[in-house]
């Protein structure tokens, strides 16, 4: 006579199968939630920068000072010192973003929001990157000394 009867190995392979199944769900699951997460993240993100942006070319005389303020409180966000070939590029194709800020303030038919994705979507292609993850980076602070 055998030790263990088929119909508990047969049992125990389809135990040890539901197992696995559960553990791939749960991994599947988890990575949703943290992909829903992310959005989540991101959402927020985006609308609280567009209104900080907002309010640099609300307080803007014109139309080129809201594109100078903006471009200031790139620098201001990200914590950029000085120039670069890579930000200058990042800021002048942000310009199309702040101008349609600029015309929905003077009540004009624009779309900051489509322009955002438009260059969410160049900045992912041009650097593999989103560019709402910059924000994930803590700013840099240097100690301060005393002499």
């Amino acid at each position: 006579m055998r030790d263990t009867p088929a119909f508990l190995t047969e049992l125990d392979q389809l135990a040890i199968a539901a197992q696995q199944e559960e553990i791939r769900f749960r991994r599947s699951f988890a990575e949703e939630v943290e992909k829903r997460e992310r959005a989540r993240v991101f959402a927020f993100r985006r609308a609280g920068f567009l209104a900080r942006m907002t309010t640099l070319c609300r307080d803007a005389e014109d139309e080129a000072g809201a594109c100078a303020a903006v471009r200031a409180g790139f620098a201001t966000e990200f914590g950029w010192h000085g120039a670069s070939a890579a930000r200058d590029a990042i800021l002048a194709r942000f310009e199309p973003v702040t101008r349609a800020i600029c015309a929905c303030l003077r009540e004009e038919a624009a779309d900051p929001a489509a322009e955002m994705r438009a260059f969410e979507a160049w900045y992912r292609d041009t650097t593999g990157a989103d560019f709402l993850a910059l924000f994930d980076q803590e700013p840099f602070e240097a100690p301060v000394v005393e002499f």
